[in-house]
């Protein structure tokens, strides 16, 4: 009778075991279908990043040329205000000489 007993225990400890590993069978494969999503997006997140960080080295650069331009346009700008100020004074010297001498 042990002996049925322990065979008994042992086909009853067999079938929990069969349902444990079918459960951890079903757990790993819906953790390795996971993992694979996760992979997945992360690929496709570091590639949106690269390609965002190429389109800012872009944009910096565009950025850059154009500070240089504005630099450029505003010291223009400065000189030519220097002499249309310079312009205004000769011409208010020579408005005076031109009274002077009416007079």
């Amino acid at each position: 009778m042990n002996v049925e007993k322990a065979k008994e225990r042992l086909q009853q400890e067999h079938l929990q075991l069969s349902a444990d590993f079918k459960h951890l069978s079903e757990g790993k494969s819906e953790a390795d279908r996971k993992i694979k999503m996760y992979e997945n997006q992360l690929q496709e997140a570091n590639s949106r990043l690269h390609d965002d960080e190429a389109q800012v080295a872009d944009l910096q650069t565009v950025k850059t040329k154009l500070q240089k331009e504005l630099e450029a346009t505003l010291a223009g700008l400065e000189e030519m205000e220097s002499r249309f100020d310079n312009s205004e004074r000769q011409k208010h010297s020579f408005e005076s000489q031109l009274a002077e001498t009416q007079v």
